[in-house]
């Protein structure tokens, strides 16, 4: 996974399904978190549907889900809120009928919002992307 560049991204891995992907922010940052299935999906099988999760909305906040162009990624934009942990899950649906899932841990660093600045709210706990 990468962590720089335009969004960071979780590669899910046909060879090692378990894997949980680590993501890393300091409080107060906006990032995309892109899920590429590349990896899982034969090739010519498309997403239809990608559906987030998060078991416990308070140190992230989650937006914007989409399925780019591709068919072959989903991705939300997160928001550090405050200082802990949050599982991520991302789970597509394919035009085979198939289900994937991959899941990220994004830890936030650093002090809550003690510069004067707005508190982000964690949650949602579930975000849909439908593909047009």
């Amino acid at each position: 996974m990468g962590e720089f560049g335009r969004a960071t991204t979780v590669k899910a891995s046909g060879y090692d399904r378990v894997t949980v992907a680590d993501c890393r922010l300091r409080c107060q940052e906006v990032r995309p978190l892109l899920f590429d299935f590349n990896g899982v999906m034969p090739v010519g099988e498309l997403i239809t549907q990608a559906v987030f999760n998060m078991a416990v909305p308070f140190c992230v906040a989650m937006a914007d889900p989409s399925i780019p162009a591709s068919r072959r990624s989903a991705q939300i934009v997160i928001t550090a809120a405050w200082p802990g942990e949050a599982w991520i899950r991302c789970q597509v649906t394919t035009d085979q009928g198939k289900r994937y899932s991959q899941q990220v841990r994004v830890a936030v660093y650093g002090p809550g919002p003690i510069y004067g600045d707005q508190e982000p709210v964690g949650g949602p706990f579930e975000l849909i992307a439908t593909a047009p």
